[in-house]
């Protein structure tokens, strides 16, 4: 199974940050593959906006299942990231000034 099926079988467990409805038929695309991190590019169905996610593996991708076999889906191990989540990143990082690896390199105090 690829990448963007095994994500699109899961997509509508999450919803959209800005409306909020499930991610169920999104735009995908695959923009950058780093061994087992996977940057996508995600555009909700329904109200348009586009954002990208960040996913790293800890296991193999799972084969597709027998239709006899389907496995029910759990939850996520962890909630979609909010928009008001979204918004503190956003403000904390509006004035920020330097390269992607400066900002890695900071102490993540030090940013807000």
């Amino acid at each position: 199974m690829d990448i963007l099926t095994f994500i699109r079988e899961r997509a509508g467990d999450y919803d959209c940050p800005v409306c909020r409805d499930p991610l169920v038929d999104c735009d995908l695309k695959l923009l950058r593959q780093d061994g087992r991190t996977y940057t996508v590019q995600v555009g909700c169905a329904r109200c348009h906006v586009t954002f990208v996610v960040v996913l790293q593996l800890r296991g193999e991708l799972p084969s597709r299942p027998a239709a006899e076999d389907a496995i029910e889906p759990t939850e996520p191990a962890a909630p979609p990231i909010s928009a008001d989540e979204l918004l503190d990143v956003h403000e904390a990082l509006r004035d920020f000034e330097g390269s992607f690896a400066e900002l890695l390199a900071r102490d993540p105090s030090r940013i807000a």
